[in-house]
């Protein structure tokens, strides 16, 4: 699930900037544009969220790199299974959806399951490197390089019916 989110921000000097953050370890960019005197309105487009609770922190920097920042606590509700519903898919080893990484490879593995089969799990890196696991029900994925910095992994599932799942690991490898 994804949330769009905006808002204004005032007394900012010079250029301002804007970014998000999750408590979930997701991360992302927003835009802003002049509105005034001192005022920027934002826009972030996307804004990535699990079930569960979800705090989402905005936060505006302005040229002077003074930075104001408010949380919001998202709460999405997990649903029943359902025999129409796209594919479960869980993150196992490592077990945690956002961590720190000292090497430049990592191997994820995992489970999907589904009312109907699962066809494929697949990843893609905001590095641009993308791949198909081995195994479906019970997968892994060749080693994955990783830049350093900030790397942001979607995981795919399909089933055989063509929907999909998505879940977003974020990794900082140092």
């Amino acid at each position: 699930m994804s949330l769009p989110m905006f808002g204004m921000a005032t007394g900012v000097t010079g250029t301002a900037t804007v970014r998000w953050v999750t408590d979930k370890g997701m991360w992302g960019e927003g835009t802003t544009t002049p509105s005034g005197a001192r005022t920027f309105a934002w826009t972030i487009p996307t804004v990535r969220l699990v079930p569960g609770l979800n705090v989402v922190t905005v936060l505006v920097t302005d040229g002077t790199n003074r930075t104001v920042g408010r949380s919001l606590h998202v709460q999405v509700a997990m649903t029943t299974a359902d025999p129409a519903a796209a594919p479960r898919l869980s993150l196992v080893a490592p077990s945690t959806y956002s961590f720190l990484w000292p090497t430049e490879t990592l191997t994820l593995r995992g489970t999907t399951a589904s009312s109907v089969g699962v066809s494929r799990v697949s990843w893609r890196v905001s590095n641009g490197t993308s791949g198909t696991a081995t195994g479906t029900t019970i997968w892994m994925m060749n080693p994955i390089r990783l830049t350093s910095g900030f790397n942001t992994i979607t995981l795919t599932a399909r089933d055989t019916q063509g929907r999909e799942t998505e879940q977003v690991v974020t990794v900082f490898r140092y």
